[in-house]
C-alpha cells in the first residue's frame, strides 16, 4: 500500500496534516515509507509540544535508531525554532498598527480549564480599547482573510517560506486566537528560552537513551557507576571478531593436521585466513540477514603429485633450445614474435625461474624478480588464447605452436597451467570458508550478545 506524503504540498489544508492533526496527548503512531517526510512531521510535533503544549524541553524524549538521524532531527528542531521566533517578532510588531488589530486578533478566547474542564471566556484589549467582531461576520471568512493578509505581508518582508510552513502557520493562528491567555510576547519569551535550553531536550539513539537511564537510575537498577552500553564498534564488532577468530583457528588446526601440503602452499602464498580478511564480508552480510548465501563447491582435492611432477621436469630441462634466443632479434622476428614483447625482452629470466623451481618447489614465485614475473605473465597469455596470442605478429598460426613446443617453454607452460588450477582451488577454499564464517556469525552472534 502506498503511504501518504506526510510533508504537505502548498494546497493541502492544515487540518489534514498529521503533524497538526495529531493531539498532543495520548498514544499515537504515524507510519510512512522512506522519503515521505517523517523527519518534518516529527520535528513539527516537537515544535508544537514546545510552543503550543508549553512542555519544558527536559520533559521530552525524541529517540531514533541512528546517530545521523538524531543529528538531523536536532538540527531541524533548532532551525524551525529560529524561524518561528522570527515570525513571532514580526507579528508582535504588527500590534502597533491599529488598523490591523481587528483583522488579526479575535475578541474572545476559549481555553481549557484543567480543574473543571469548563470553557473560559476572556476579552482582548489593545491600546485601551476592546476589540470586537461584528456578529454578522462569518468567522470562517474572517479567518480566511486573516490568513491571506499574513501571507501577503510575509511575502513582502521576506518571510514567505517561514510562514508557508504549515506548522508555523498553525502556531501563529493558534496564538492569535488566544492572545489574552497566551500573549505573543510570552510565546516569544518562551521560544527564546527554549532555544537557550535546547540541550535539555533529549534527541538521541536508543542506546544513548538507555545509557542516560542507566546513569540516572543506577541505584535503582543496581548497576555501579561507570557501567556503559557499548556501541556497535566496541560491542557487536568485538563479538563478531571473536566468532571469526574461533573459526579461523579451527581452520588452521584442521588443515594443518589433515592436509599439511595444502596448508604449506596456502602459507607460501600468504593466503592463510585471518580475522581482518573475513570481517568485511561478514559485516556486509549482517545487513542482509535473511538473504541466503549460495554454496561454494570446492571440488576434488588438488593433485600435488602432478604439480611436483611438472615442477621436476622443468627444473631439469635443458634450456639450450631457448638460450640462442636471448639476444638474437632476428630469430624472434623470423618466428613472428614482436621483439618489444616481454616474451623477447625477458626470456633470459627463464634460467632464474628454473633455479627457483629447484630450490623452492611450488613456492618458486615468491623468490622471483620483477622481470622474471613479467616473463611468466607473458607466458600465461599464451595458454589457450582467444584469437591471436599476445606478442605474436602475422602468421602466428604457424609460429605459435612452434614456440610453445620448445621443450623449456612447453614444460614451463605445464607448470603454469598447474599453478592456475591450484590458484583456482585455493580461491574456492577461501570462498567456502568465507561462507562458513558468515553462517557461523549469523548463528552465534545473537545468543552471544
Amino acid at each position: 500500500m502506498t503511504k501518504p506524503n506526510l510533508k504537505p504540498k502548498a494546497q493541502t489544508h492544515t487540518s489534514d496534516i498529521p503533524a497538526i492533526k495529531v493531539p498532543l496527548t495520548g498514544h499515537h503512531m504515524i507510519e510512512a515509507s522512506a522519503g515521505t517526510g517523517k523527519t518534518w512531521t516529527l520535528t513539527g510535533v516537537l515544535l508544537r509540544l514546545l510552543i503550543e503544549g508549553k512542555r519544558p524541553p527536559e520533559t521530552i524524549i525524541a529517540t531514533t535508531f541512528t546517530r545521523a538521524s538524531a543529528t538531523d532531527i536536532r538540527e531541524q528542531v533548532h532551525k524551525r525554532l529560529v524561524q518561528f521566533y522570527q515570525l513571532l517578532r514580526w507579528v508582535s510588531g504588527l500590534r502597533a498598527d491599529v488598523s490591523l488589530q481587528s483583522k488579526l486578533f479575535r475578541e474572545t478566547v476559549k481555553t481549557s480549564d484543567s480543574q473543571n474542564n469548563k470553557p473560559e471566556q476572556s476579552t482582548s484589549q489593545y491600546s485601551g480599547k476592546d476589540l470586537s467582531i461584528d456578529a454578522s461576520i462569518d468567522v470562517n471568512q474572517w479567518l480566511t482573510e486573516r490568513q491571506t493578509i499574513l501571507s501577503e505581508m510575509a511575502k513582502q518582508i521576506g518571510l514567505k517560506d517561514s510562514y508557508a510552513d504549515p506548522i508555523n502557520e498553525h502556531l501563529l493562528h493558534y496564538l492569535l486566537d488566544r492572545d489574552m491567555s497566551y500573549p505573543i510576547e510570552q510565546a516569544m519569551h518562551r521560544t527564546q528560552s527554549v532555544l537557550m535550553t535546547l540541550d535539555a531536550l533529549f534527541i538521541g539513539t536508543l542506546d544513548s537513551l538507555a545509557q542516560k537511564w542507566l546513569n540516572e537510575y543506577r541505584s535503582e537498577t543496581g548497576h555501579p557507576m561507570g557501567m556503559a552500553i557499548v556501541d556497535e564498534g566496541n560491542g557487536s564488532e568485538g563479538a563478531v571478531d571473536t566468532i571469526i577468530h574461533d573459526a579461523v583457528r579451527e581452520f588452521h588446526a584442521k588443515v594443518y593436521r589433515h592436509q599439511p601440503r595444502l596448508y604449506q602452499v596456502i602459507q607460501d602464498k600468504n593466503k592463510l585466513p585471518t580475522v581482518s580478511m573475513h570481517r568485511q564480508a561478514v559485516t556486509k552480510s549482517m545487513n542482509f540477514l535473511s538473504t541466503p548465501i549460495d554454496a561454494v563447491e570446492v571440488g576434488e582435492p588438488f593433485d600435488f603429485d602432478e604439480l611436483d611432477n611438472v615442477l621436476e621436469k622443468f627444473a631439469n630441462v635443458d634450456l639450450g633450445d631457448v638460450e640462442h634466443l636471448y639476444s638474437n632479434k632476428a630469430e624472434w622476428t623470423k618466428a613472428g614474435i614482436r621483439t618489444n614483447s616481454n616474451l623477447v625482452t625477458k626470456i633470459e629470466n627463464i634460467s632464474e625461474i628454473q633455479k627457483a623451481c629447484r630450490n623452492y618447489g611450488s613456492a618458486f614465485t615468491n623468490s622471483l624478480s620483477k622481470n622474471a614475473k613479467a616473463f611468466l605473465t607473458a607466458l600465461d597469455n599464451l595458454i589457450e588464447p582467444e584469437g591471436k596470442p599476445v606478442g605474436f605478429n602475422k602468421g602466428w598460426e604457424v609460429n605459435y605452436p612452434e614456440f610453445i613446443t620448445l621443450k623449456p617453454i612447453e614444460t614451463l607452460l605445464n607448470v603454469q597451467k598447474q599453478m592456475i588450477v591450484l590458484d583456482a582451488h585455493l580461491e574456492a577454499i577461501q570462498a567456502h570458508f568465507n561462507r562458513t564464517v558468515i553462517l557461523r556469525v549469523r548463528e552465534q552472534l545473537p545468543p552471544l550478545l
